[in-house]
């Protein structure tokens, strides 16, 4: 029986309406601000945030969902094929953006960009190698790549992976596995996402066949650039939210 209530009035019961129960988490979650996106593996179809639903490339099946221990006895997405991808409609991206991602990788390859036309590679963050994560705003400029020993979350390992990019400035970081941003990198290119109306933003690979294979838990977007100072204090709450849910050492 869900109990609805009303400031200054008792509880209203509505019978037969299910209970619905919010944990720590969910409300942690809620109060982010920025957060624009949260593709969660637990309610597969919509975004929970926006609603908003998405697809695979030619509306090809979306990747299943998993429990394992992998990924703490949670659902997570099981990207078993380098094909596997959720779309977000036209204009979901934004200029500044900040993406954060419980995930448990087997192989390398892309996690995010956003397609645009003909031109499937602008803002694309990947696992480049082993011990490199990467993020370019176009094929054409402005790679930047972090090979920082030790800091890089290796093949087989759960853990949260980010990056964050401020439109303004043009500059980027990654964040480490140790919870902390890379050195800010300054891109050559920088494109107004906002105003093509035909842009979208793909967890996965827009177009190729080289998507990181292994396990996506939650995943997070914000319209914001959270390893800016300013934002400090949301991205600390957004990562210790995962970190606690997924038992990340």
């Amino acid at each position: 029986m869900l109990v609805q209530t009303v400031p200054g009035t008792a509880g209203i019961s509505i019978p037969g309406a299910p209970v619905i129960t919010f944990t720590d988490y969910d409300r942690a979650i809620a109060a982010l601000p920025g957060l624009t996106y949260y593709i969660d593996p637990a309610n597969p179809g919509a975004d929970r945030k926006s609603g908003a639903i998405y697809i695979n490339r030619n509306n090809d099946p979306l990747a299943s969902v998993t429990v394992s221990a992998e990924m703490n006895g949670l659902p997570a997405w099981n990207m078993v094929s380098n094909l596997l991808q959720f779309r977000l409609p036209k204009n979901s991206a934004k200029n500044s953006f900040t993406w954060l991602m419980a995930v448990y990788p087997t192989t390398i390859g892309n996690l995010a960009l956003v397609e645009e036309g003909a031109n499937e590679n602008l803002n694309k963050f990947w696992i480049s190698s082993a011990t490199a994560m990467r993020f370019h705003t176009s094929n054409t400029g402005g790679i930047f790549e972090q090979k920082a020993a030790g800091t890089v979350l290796p093949p087989n390992t759960r853990g949260i992976q980010g990056v964050s990019f401020d439109y303004a400035t043009r500059k980027s970081s990654i964040l480490f596995a140790n919870g902390s941003w890379s050195p800010e990198y300054t891109h050559s290119l920088a494109f107004d996402v906002e105003a093509d109306p035909n842009a979208r933003l793909v967890m996965g690979w827009g177009g190729g066949t080289n998507v990181m294979q292994g396990l996506i838990g939650d995943a997070l977007y914000f319209d914001r650039a959270l390893h800016l100072a300013s934002n400090a204090a949301v991205f600390a709450a957004a990562r210790d939210a995962l970190v606690a849910k997924y038992a990340v050492a």
